[in-house]
C-alpha cells in the first residue's frame, strides 16, 4: 500500500470515528430539538428510558456508509454501481430491521452526500474536516439557542400569583 492509500484510509478511519461518535449525536439532538421526540424517535427503541439512542433522525449508519462509499468511489477504489449497492444495502438493512423509518434513512443519505462532497471537494484535507466540525458547532449552537428560548418562554409564562402561592405552600 503506497503512501496515498494509507493517507486515505487513515482519513476514512478519522471520518468514521468523528461522525459515529460526535457529529451524528449532534445531528440527532438537533433533530430532536427541531422536530420533537415523537417525530424524531426510532420505530423500535433501544431502551426503556429516554436516551439519545432512541432518536433516529438522521440514520447514522446510512450517513456514514454513504460518506465512506462516496469517498471510495471518488478515489476510484470502487465503481459507481458498487457505491450505490453498498449505500442501498446498509440503508435498507436499517429499515428492514425496524431501526429507522424510510425518512430517517433518506435524511442520513442526504447528510452523507453533503459531507462526502465537502470531504472530496477539498481533497480530504484538514480544511474539509474543519468545515464539517464547524457545521457541527453551528448545529450545537442552534440547539443551545432553541433550548434557551424554550426555557425563557416557560419562565415568562409563570405569573407572580403562582410564584407567591407556591412559596406560601413551601413555607407553611
Amino acid at each position: 500500500m503506497n503512501r496515498t492509500n494509507s493517507y486515505i484510509f487513515i482519513f476514512l478511519a478519522m471520518i468514521f470515528s468523528y461522525h459515529y461518535f460526535i457529529q451524528n449525536t449532534i445531528e440527532k439532538q438537533f433533530s430532536l430539538t427541531l422536530f420533537g421526540y415523537d417525530n424524531a424517535k426510532r420505530p423500535m427503541s433501544d431502551s426503556h428510558m429516554f436516551t439519545i439512542r432512541d432518536i433516529g433522525m438522521p440514520s447514522g449508519v446510512a450517513e456514514i456508509s454513504t460518506i465512506i462509499a462516496c469517498i471510495l468511489y471518488f478515489y476510484k477504489y470502487i465503481s459507481s454501481w458498487i457505491c450505490i449497492v453498498l449505500i442501498f444495502i446498509f440503508s435498507a438493512q436499517r429499515v428492514f430491521t425496524n431501526r429507522h423509518t424510510i425518512a430517517q434513512v433518506i435524511a442520513g443519505i442526504i447528510c452523507g452526500i453533503i459531507y462526502s462532497y465537502i470531504y472530496t471537494s477539498n481533497n480530504l484535507s484538514l480544511l474539509s474536516f474543519g468545515i464539517v466540525i464547524f457545521i457541527g458547532l453551528l448545529l450545537f449552537l442552534s440547539i443551545l439557542y432553541k433550548n434557551n428560548q424554550e426555557k425563557d418562554k416557560s419562565v415568562n409564562n409563570v405569573d407572580n400569583k403562582t410564584i407567591i402561592s407556591y412559596l406560601y405552600e413551601i413555607i407553611h
